[in-house]
């Protein structure tokens, strides 16, 4: 099974780094981005360019200048895949984030990310989450490819019958 890879949207590289560190142990990547992308929507092809499993995004975007908000990027992204896993990761308390809150999978402040065990809880839900995601989408094929079969044979029986009737 391939690594697992996340993609951290956060505007400080130095906290990008603390967390590729402390996942690193626990088999899971981290990526993140030098530069942010000045539009949204230029977030999912790199998800999808780079594989990307899930999610952990900052809400306050600020420190790169761009227009938009973490749960603006989570939003787009959500548009093209509503089942990829996402993670609120801020320094201010999560009462600041009540309406956003709802849209992201698992939410916790960088603090307590320091607490011990929490590290491993993390990654332990990301790859139920991950593991899940994939399963889902095995089923979702499993499905298309038996729809798939059931058409053909409606068609190759109605071939059957016109030929008897004919």
């Amino acid at each position: 099974m391939k690594e697992i890879c996340g993609l951290y949207i956060e505007d400080d590289i130095n906290n990008i780094k603390v967390q590729q560190a402390r996942f690193k142990f626990l088999g899971i990547q981290i990526m993140g981005l030098d530069k942010l992308p000045q539009k949204v929507e230029d977030f999912y092809p790199l998800i999808v360019d780079k594989q990307i499993d899930f999610l952990i995004i900052d809400h306050e975007l600020d420190k790169q200048m761009v227009s938009y908000k973490g749960s603006d990027a989570l939003k787009e992204i959500r548009k093209h895949d509503s089942t990829i896993y996402a993670i609120l990761l801020t320094n201010y308390t999560l009462d600041d984030y009540k309406e956003e809150l709802g849209a992201y999978d698992y939410q916790l402040t960088k603090r307590e990310m320091s607490q011990p065990g929490k590290i491993e809880e993390v990654a332990e839900k990301i790859k139920r989450a991950c593991e899940l995601r994939c399963d889902n989408k095995v089923l979702a094929e499993m499905e298309q490819r038996h729809r798939e079969k059931e058409e053909l044979i409606k068609e190759l029986k109605s071939y059957t019958f016109a030929e008897k009737k004919g």
